[in-house]
Formats: C-alpha cells, structure tokens, sequence
C-alpha cells in the first residue's frame, strides 16, 4: 500500500501530469455542459412544436366543420339567392359533381 500512495504521490508531484488532469476534467465538463444545453435546447423545440401541432390540429377542426356547413345544399341556395337576388318564389337549380 505504500508502494501504491508513492506511486500517486510521484505523479501528483509531477507539473504536467496535474495539468493534464485539471485539461481533462475541464474537456469532459465543457462537454456535459455542452450536452445539457443541446438537450434543453431540443425540449424547447419539442415543447413549441407540440403546441404549433395543437394549434394546427384545432384550425383544421374549424376548417372541416365549415367546409361541412359550405357544402351543404341549403347553404348553396341561400347564397346564390343573396348573390343572384332571387326570390322566395324563384327556382333555384343546384347541379352537382357527385353522383
């Protein structure tokens, strides 16, 4: 054991060994720290993309519920009545694609 603590006590007494360890120590920290702040970074992101998917995911809810409410016959009618100042009384032919 002796033996042992003469050996870390030559190295620790040895300039460029110490300095090599504390250049070591201060790669590997800079490299976890580098690696916590890309992986903040992605949680951010991940973070604004869930809430844009969100958003995203509600306009084409709305969108689908109006083009329903568009496509509906009477809806057609109504506007082309407005449009073409027809009234009431006056035929309205609607023809469609869809068989």
């Amino acid at each position: 054991m002796l033996k042992s603590l003469a050996v870390i006590e030559k190295f620790l007494n040895n300039t460029y060994f110490v300095v090599a360890i504390c250049v070591l120590f201060l790669f590997v920290a800079l490299g976890v720290n580098r690696s916590l702040f890309d992986l903040v970074k992605v949680k951010q992101v991940e973070n604004m993309m869930t809430e844009e998917i969100s958003t995203i995911e509600v306009k084409s809810k709305a969108i689908k519920e109006k083009l329903e409410f568009v496509n509906d016959p009477k809806f057609v009618e109504k506007k082309i009545r407005e449009q073409f100042d027809a009234g009431d009384g006056d035929l309205v032919f609607i023809f469609s694609d869809t068989e």
